[in-house]
């Protein structure tokens, strides 16, 4: 291993957290972004001009590092490039509370949210393997130099072989934390989709915010696709140019739920019904795959 990945995880694991810090933790493309600026939002007595300042600023990505240190980040030289190559450094320097986003597992995540020495809370998001596995099929192609089709893409994921992978033991290491850990919530991308304000009702109350239904359909509106789609605060324009890629590369492709049936095949999907039933059975943990 480089020294520059053993040295940033043990940086991190000695990551000193602030009883104030709120995480939002996930798998790639499960719905990270989205989650980021509704936590934001509602944590910041939903300060919408606030929010016009970049998503990375706000709530910087830990682990970049040590994930994309040979990729196309290495060519952001704007105000950003600490956010890429020193988040830590970075995160040293902000003002409390700290917003901070990992696609990391819990078991990865600094030693005193392991060992709950800070009152740290924890959003942990996650969407149905089928559509995680076709949103980071197109983020790999355009982000992380993948060149091969779908078909090998899902071969993979199923396999364990994509950055962040194994998906169910990242999701479940929080899944499984969520009943005894009152610092950990868990929420579904599709329960946002189907119910949004619900969703930022319940986040509001384990963030210790009260909002009126009027306020939250505000929120909801300032988070639906369309809204997040154009707004240049979360849609990374600035990093996007230069790296070469449009606002139309942004993470916001689609957003729906059941995206996954004109990109499977009928034998990508017996497989990965198979793989669902191997991993998540007995865990408790479905998702409805239908809109």
């Amino acid at each position: 291993m480089p020294d520059h990945y053993r040295e940033f995880g043990e940086s991190l694991l000695d990551f000193e957290v602030r009883d104030d810090d709120v995480w939002v933790c996930s798998f790639p493309k499960t719905g990270t972004t989205w989650t980021q600026e509704m936590v934001w939002c509602i944590a910041n007595d939903l300060d919408y001009e606030g929010a016009r300042v970049s998503l990375d600023l706000r709530f910087p990505f830990v682990d970049v590092p040590g994930i994309f240190y040979h990729s196309k980040v290495d060519r952001i030289k704007s105000d950003l490039a600490m956010l890429t190559h020193e988040p830590l450094t970075f995160l040293e320097g902000c003002d409390s509370p700290r917003f901070i986003k990992s696609h990391l597992p819990f078991e990865l995540l600094p030693l005193k949210l392991q060992k709950r020495q800070s009152k740290a809370k924890i959003v942990a998001v996650t969407r149905n393997p089928r559509d995680t596995c076709v949103s980071y099929f197109h983020h790999c192609k355009l982000y992380e130099g993948y060149t091969g089709d779908f078909e090998d893409f899902c071969k993979l994921f199923l396999n364990d072989a994509v950055t962040y992978a194994p998906f169910d033991r990242n999701v479940l290491s929080y899944w499984n934390r969520k009943d005894t850990d009152p610092s950990i919530i868990f929420v579904k991308y599709e329960d946002m989709k189907k119910d949004l304000p619900s969703v930022i009702k319940r986040v509001s109350a384990f963030l210790g915010k009260e909002y009126t239904d009027s306020e939250i359909g505000v929120l909801a509106e300032h988070l639906s696709f369309e809204s997040m789609k154009r707004n240049p605060a979360v849609v990374r324009e600035e990093i996007l140019q230069e790296v070469g890629l449009t606002a139309d590369d942004s993470v916001f492709r689609e957003g729906k739920i059941g995206g996954w049936k004109k990109a499977m095949t009928a034998e990508m999907v017996k497989e990965f019904e198979a793989w669902t039933a191997s991993r998540f059975l007995s865990t408790g943990l479905d998702w409805e795959y239908d809109p």
